[in-house]
C-alpha cells in the first residue's frame, strides 16, 4: 500500500492542475508542503468507536492538501 502512496504523491509533486487531496494528517502527505486545513469528521463502521460511543462513531480530523492559493473571498476554517 505504501508503494501507491509513493507513486501518488510522485505523480501530484509534479502536477501542473490544482490539486485537492483530503487524507488523515501524515508525514508523507506534509512532505508535500502544499497549502492545508483541517475538519473534524465521523467515522461509522470501526469496531472500537462502536464500543467508544453510544451511535458508533468516533471524530476524527482530516487534513486537505492543496497545491494552490484560495481565492481572497474563500473562507477556509482550519481547526489545527
Amino acid at each position: 500500500m505504501l508503494d501507491e502512496h509513493l507513486k501518488l504523491l510522485s505523480l501530484l509533486s509534479e502536477a501542473k492542475a490544482k490539486v485537492m487531496l483530503f487524507s488523515y494528517p501524515n508525514d508523507l502527505y506534509n512532505s508535500l508542503q502544499w497549502n492545508t486545513f483541517d475538519t473534524k469528521t465521523n467515522t461509522m463502521n470501526n469496531v472500537n468507536a462502536k464500543k467508544q460511543n453510544l451511535n458508533g462513531s468516533i471524530s476524527r480530523i482530516e487534513r486537505c492538501y492543496y497545491n494552490y492559493d484560495p481565492p481572497l473571498s474563500a473562507k477556509i476554517q482550519d481547526l489545527s
